[in-house]
């Protein structure tokens, strides 16, 4: 009896204490309500935020009717630029190779002969005064038809080098026409978005000039904003300057009336499986392939020279004495055979020498491929990023949005829990994230003008795909949605206030403790009628350790089934932990097995009461995974003291394969620094695995998180 007085008197304590901060909380309330009705001049700036929210509400576009078609007119000028194949090397390789080609190693000789005198070491006249020879030559090896063809079979392969330099050289053009166009489009666009940013500034900072007035606002919240819009006002100053910097450039035609509004282009969604196939296609087209590399080798006739001729003699003045003057010249033809090669050969060097040019191209482009997808993946990673972070600021868009439209529904009401204050912080803050979602988005499209850079032949248009940030799966778009509440937490928030709290955050299951306090059943039973009129679902949770020893509870497990139906729950809830027990390094094994009888007998007694069974276990029950599934409807698993992903998967991997759908994973609030980085690890979770259903512990420790 004594007991159960103290219980009232603390209770009635907390409701006095609670009293004596909520009626001045309330009467501050309404006070500001009363004097913002009072107020003309706030009325007026009221209804002027109002035209500002509905006539230039920053909207995130749904992109444009034909997505491909403003890809296509985005990336045109590149395409352009990557058109010309003219190059002065390549000019200079074709008319050498074809010079080669078509010589044969032919040529025609004329030559003069006329003797003066006759030498030193002979006796006799001169044999004859004079000779003409004319002829036809052919060279074969060295110097000749085997050494031109040779070198039009080497001027091939260099041939085919140089256009593969052509064709990065046109990337190289090409990226840059398009990442100055994207960043001209994406300056004027925020530029423009400046102007009506600031707009909303303007009206919002004479509106936070009359709160001050009324001594409803401290002047340092009025520095606050006013310090905003100076900023703005450089951003706006710097924008400006870019575009005209940009627009003035010699190369400005890309900057067309035909250019998409880069507003209107939803985020891109690339196919990099299929990009990298590309990328692997074009560096094996591009690779020299055995054959060419064979026309590099050392051929040691190339070094002879071998040369055939026929000649046609004429001699003149042939035994010049006196007594035979009449004699006149004789003529004939003739054929020369000429042989000749260099002392040393040096033919082993020579080889050598074009083996260490072989391997020297080949080991180029092996490099060159291993560099260029080692820099892809770093791009695609960097864009990855870039999408998560896109993401983020839409949720924190979203979350202003949803501010904004209850802000305007309370004041429509005349509700007090309207404030001016949550208004026009919320329409700053809305236009601060779509600010730096524009920024975000210019981020991402430079990243994909990167990535074109590596696949001269082909757009990267052909590798994008429309990916509106409002329709993303639910794996992009995961958040806890499930929640532990304990029966201290639900005493003492009052039930509208919770559900309230709940639709905003977006819990739609909870897990609800009533303690073995009879006073909060009917709470309950209120709560759960109302809460299943807004969507949200509950089950009766039951945090009792002692009922793994199972034997002679049939009546108790009952006992909870029949209350978990009488006060409207879908289901029951068991977080029954016997590792917390002193013993259970030494009983472990048979702990397990009692586990699983338990939850046994409390299915059984859920044979004709139409609830769910769930329960929560740490993530080392692996060994009874198989056995629990066959009773229990959902498993969750908690995973605490962690924010590391791998960890998590690893601590999983069994629940993971045997469970699948019936997974949900359990997380603590007070793990994570702040509500952001808690929704950054389970998106991280659900993006690359099959786990949907998450459970936070719990809601007070929640609450505190939202804090930081």
């Amino acid at each position: 009896m004594i007991k159960k007085d103290h219980m009232v008197n603390r209770r009635l304590f907390l409701y006095v204490l609670l009293l004596f901060f909520a009626i001045p909380v309330s009467l501050l309330a309404q006070a500001e309500q009363s004097s913002l009705r009072g107020d003309p001049v706030l009325q007026e700036l009221i209804s002027e935020l109002d035209s500002l929210i509905s006539a230039k509400s920053p909207r995130i576009p749904a992109g444009e009717a034909n997505y491909y078609k403003g890809l296509q007119k985005l990336f045109i000028s590149g395409e352009m630029a990557a058109g010309d194949d003219s190059n002065p090397r390549l000019d200079e390789i074709s008319a050498e190779q074809q010079r080669f080609s078509n010589d044969y190693g032919l040529s025609v000789n004329w030559s003069y002969l006329n003797n003066i005198e006759q030498g030193i070491f002979s006796g006799g006249d001169i044999f004859y005064n004079k000779r003409l020879s004319t002829g036809l030559e052919w060279d074969i090896l060295g110097n000749g038809l085997l050494s031109n063809r040779s070198r039009a079979a080497e001027l091939e392969v260099e041939k085919e080098l140089a256009e593969g330099q052509l064709k990065q050289s046109n990337a190289d053009e090409k990226y840059t026409i398009l990442h100055k166009k994207i960043r001209y489009l994406f300056t004027r666009s925020k530029a423009a978005f400046i102007n009506e940013y600031l707009d909303a500034v303007s009206v919002n900072l004479e509106v936070l000039h009359r709160l001050h007035y009324r001594d409803l606002l401290p002047w340092r919240e009025v520095l606050k904003l006013s310090s905003l819009k100076a900023q703005l006002e450089h951003r706006l100053d710097t924008y400006q300057a870019v575009e005209k910097q940009l627009a003035g450039a010699e190369d400005k035609e890309y900057l067309s009336d035909g250019t998409p509004e880069v507003m209107n282009l939803a985020v891109p969604d690339l196919d990099i499986e299929l990009f990298l196939k590309k990328v692997r296609d074009f560096h094996e087209d591009i690779q020299l392939s055995e054959d060419k590399l064979h026309k590099l080798d050392y051929s040691f006739l190339s070094d002879i020279s071998f040369s055939v001729s026929a000649q046609y003699n004429i001699y003149d003045n042939l035994y010049d004495r006196p007594e035979n003057e009449a004699v006149g010249g004789r003529e004939y033809f003739s054929t020369t055979f000429n042989v000749s090669f260099p002392l040393p050969l040096n033919m082993g060097s020579k080889k050598k020498l074009a083996e260490a040019r072989k391997r020297r191209i080949v080991q180029d482009q092996k490099d060159q491929r291993r560099n260029t997808f080692d820099e892809i993946t770093n791009h695609f990673l960097e864009y990855q990023q870039q999408k998560q972070r896109y993401l983020e600021l839409y949720e924190t868009y979203l979350m202003h949005e949803e501010e904004i439209r209850n802000q305007q529904a309370f004041r429509k009401l005349g509700s007090s829990d309207f404030s001016i204050r949550k208004l026009t912080n919320a329409m700053i803050a809305r236009y601060g994230a779509v600010l730096d979602l524009i920024e975000v988005k210019q981020q991402l499209f430079l990243k994909l003008v990167n990535l074109d850079s590596y696949l001269p032949a082909e757009g990267i248009q052909q590798f994008v795909r429309e990916s509106h940030i409002e329709n993303y799966g639910q794996k992009t778009r995961s958040k806890a949605d499930h929640i532990y509440i304990w029966a201290s937490a639900f005493a003492e928030t009052n039930n509208q206030k919770l559900l309230k709290d709940l639709k905003r955050q977006g819990f739609s299951h909870l897990f609800l403790s009533v303690g073995p306090d009879t006073s909060l059943y009917e709470k309950a039973k209120t709560f759960n009628q109302l809460a299943s009129k807004q969507g949200i679902t509950a089950e009766m949770l039951i945090g009792n350790n002692q009922l793994v020893h199972y034997e002679s509870r049939e009546d108790e497990f009952r006992q909870l089934a029949n209350r978990a139906k009488a006060l409207q729950f879908d289901g029951l809830h068991l977080d029954v932990e016997p590792h917390t027990f002193d013993d259970w390094d030494s009983n472990r094994e048979q702990y397990l097995r009692d586990y699983v009888r338990m939850l046994e007998a409390v299915r059984a007694s859920l044979d004709d009461i139409p609830l769910k069974l769930s329960i929560s276990i740490p993530h080392f029950y692996d060994s009874i995974i198989s056995d629990l599934v066959q009773y229990a409807d959902k498993i969750v698993v908690m995973v605490y003291k962690t924010t590391d992903v791998n960890d998590l998967l690893d601590r999983t991997e069994v629940e993971r394969k045997i469970l699948t759908d019936r997974l949900a994973v359990a997380l603590r609030a007070g793990d994570f620094g702040n509500q952001r980085e808690l929704n950054r690890f389970v998106r991280e979770i659900a993006s690359t695995t099959d786990i949907q259903a998450f459970v936070l512990h719990d809601y007070r420790a929640f609450k505190e998180l939202k804090k930081k």
